[in-house]
Order: C-alpha cells, then structure tokens, then sequence
C-alpha cells in the first residue's frame, strides 16, 4: 500500500485528534495541510471542505486496507462492518 496515502489518513486523523485533546489548537505544519483554515486565534476552523477532504481521505484509505485485508483471506468481506465503505463484493 502506497505509504503516502497512509500518511495522508494520519494527518487528517491527527487533526480530530487536535480537535478532541488540544482544544482545537494544531501545530504549525498541520496549518500546511490542504483544506486547514485557522481562526484569528490559531484553533482549527471547521469547514465544509476541511471535512470533505477528510472523510475522502481516510475512508479512501480505509477501503485500500479493507481490500487487502479481504484479499488476504484474513477476513470475509461479510464479516467487515457496514458501512458506505465498503460494497457487497470484494474489490468494488
């Protein structure tokens, strides 16, 4: 799998994570990160855009391992959780 991408997903993970321990507040060279607006007091701005990019880049990352996982025959496709993820058949 494509590192870049996985790093990709643990940029935008680190942001919730900002979100949730830190007040929002982000480190200087997350503020580098497609989509990152900050407010005039330095915390993360929540937009639109921010949250596309972000639902896009970690479920886009989630399938990638979900499809490796299958085909790996570590786990059947019905046995992944439901969601907007993943099809019905492996590979999709």
């Amino acid at each position: 799998m494509d590192n870049s991408k996985i790093n990709a997903a643990i940029q935008y993970l680190n942001i919730r994570h900002q979100l949730v321990h830190n007040d929002g507040f982000i480190p200087d060279e997350m503020k580098q990160l497609n989509g990152v607006k900050c407010t005039p007091k330095g915390r993360i701005k929540l937009t639109l855009n921010l949250l596309y990019i972000f639902k896009e880049v970690v479920t886009s990352t989630i399938r990638e391992i979900d499809k490796k996982i299958v085909s790996a025959d570590l786990l059947l496709i019905e046995d992944l959780h439901p969601t907007e993820c993943h099809s019905s058949t492996p590979g999709a």
